[in-house]
């Protein structure tokens, strides 16, 4: 698997839309994520696992949560979108963790957690 972009909208500690091309990036064949504690290292990590399997990295320990930014309003939907390639082509995952206190689809007991949907990318990368 190969991953080509990460948009997030409302995820951690970015409260506005940041969009990362690994294409770009990776270009070299390597990069490194690197910074000041806080600045959203772990996040850009948290919202690749999130997109990939609704969780964030280490579980054990963490809430996922802590996805949805909190510098956001309570009506600001928070959207992670990975696109990612494997042998079978190429994909575009798009998750959006619930806020707090969104209700329970009806008929269903508990709330969802996050709404997803995964579909071949068209298009560009």
């Amino acid at each position: 698997m190969r991953i080509h972009s990460l948009t997030m909208t409302g995820i951690g500690p970015y409260a506005g839309r940041e969009h990362i091309d690994f294409d770009a990036v990776g270009a070299s064949g390597r990069f490194l994520l690197t910074g000041p504690t806080g600045s959203g290292k772990t996040t850009i990590i948290d919202a690749i696992v999130f997109a990939l399997y609704g969780d964030v990295a280490d579980s054990a320990d963490s809430s996922k949560e802590r996805i949805r930014s909190t510098l956001v309003g309570p009506h600001t939907e928070s959207v992670i979108e990975l696109v990612f390639s494997t042998g079978a082509g190429v994909y575009r995952v798009r998750r959006t963790p619930l806020r707090a206190g969104q209700a329970a689809r009806p008929g269903h007991h508990h709330p969802e957690r996050h709404r997803q949907a995964l579909a071949p990318s068209r298009g560009r990368r």
